[in-house]
């Protein structure tokens, strides 16, 4: 769902087409209507994920289409799709998704690009500047991992305080959703994701003296807002973590207790922002001492409702 959230804006502008959105396990509760044309993108790793393949069951009655954006291409849902996209992100060792998560990100924009470029509505230019961003994302996420130290440090500070709110506009809004739900599996703290935006409708009640709020943002046209956000939090005592690309990093900098300055532009910055957030939650499990590839309570594949 968060690989989804944070590619949605580039989907709909290469294609032209309005994306919705939905978690298999809530759409299979409504009978809801669907537009005529509409195309279903089945995303899970294991391409067994029950109530995935339960929304799968839903909807080929109604004669809907079925790509299934899968890692395992021999799966139960590959195999009963109409089309399959892979995510090709070979064997991941540890239960929470990690290369499968980037890879579902990288699948899913390569999809936007090549039904954009069937549908006329990606501009030479945009395909060039999207392909060149795509080409950089290998070397964005190593030298992101080179940043392992700062990451290191951020994580001591979430531990020593036993909780983290994460935030962001727009892709990054998924990102920090995503950073909660790893930090959550892998060191078992507790950690919550909210959009920016939603900062002032409740839960910046929870930002007391000290709190560590991570702030996923890059340039562009949320930066001012996200930056906003961010003197909000200091304003109340909070610990500003920004997580940010070199093109906001100045203005961010005056705000932040700690900066983090990422590599990549565009649409790399998503990339450098989860193997940040991965790798933030990884020293918070190991300082813990909990073993990171086998959290508690979870399986690798969801198959039971």
């Amino acid at each position: 769902m968060y690989a989804a959230s944070a590619v949605r804006p580039w989907l709909e502008s290469l294609t032209g087409i309005p994306c919705d959105l939905e978690v298999a396990s809530e759409y299979r509760t409504r009978a809801a209507p669907l537009s005529p044309g509409t195309v279903a993108l089945l995303v899970s790793q294991s391409g067994e994920t029950a109530d995935t393949m339960g929304v799968m069951e839903m909807l080929k009655p109604r004669n809907v289409p079925i790509v299934a954006v899968v890692n395992v291409t021999h799966s139960q849902m590959a195999r009963g799709a109409d089309l399959v996209w892979p995510t090709e992100a070979g064997r991941e060792q540890g239960v929470a998704a990690t290369k499968s998560f980037t890879c579902q990100m990288l699948a899913l924009i390569r999809f936007g690009l090549a039904m954009g470029l069937h549908r006329g509505s990606v501009n030479l230019d945009a395909l060039v500047a999207v392909e060149r961003e795509l080409a950089g994302v290998p070397a964005v996420c190593e030298q992101t991992e080179m940043l392992e130290a700062r990451f290191e440090a951020i994580s001591e500070r979430l531990v020593q305080k036993g909780d983290a709110l994460f935030i962001g506009r727009g892709s990054a809004a998924a990102m920090a959703g995503e950073g909660a739900l790893k930090l959550k599996e892998l060191s078992y703290l507790r950690a919550e994701a909210y959009a920016a935006g939603e900062l002032k409708h409740g839960p910046i009640a929870v930002v007391r003296e000290g709190s560590p709020v991570i702030v996923c943002a890059g340039a562009g046209q949320h930066a001012a807002k996200t930056l906003a956000n961010a003197e909000e939090v200091r304003a109340r005592g909070g610990c500003v973590i920004a997580l940010v690309d070199d093109a906001s990093a100045a203005a961010f900098a005056p705000v932040a207790d700690e900066l983090v300055v990422l590599p990549g532009a565009g649409v790399g910055t998503l990339f450098a922002q989860a193997v940040a957030i991965q790798l933030i939650a990884v020293y918070a499990a190991v300082l813990l001492h909990h073993p990171v590839d086998r959290p508690r309570n979870l399986a690798k594949s969801v198959t039971v409702e």
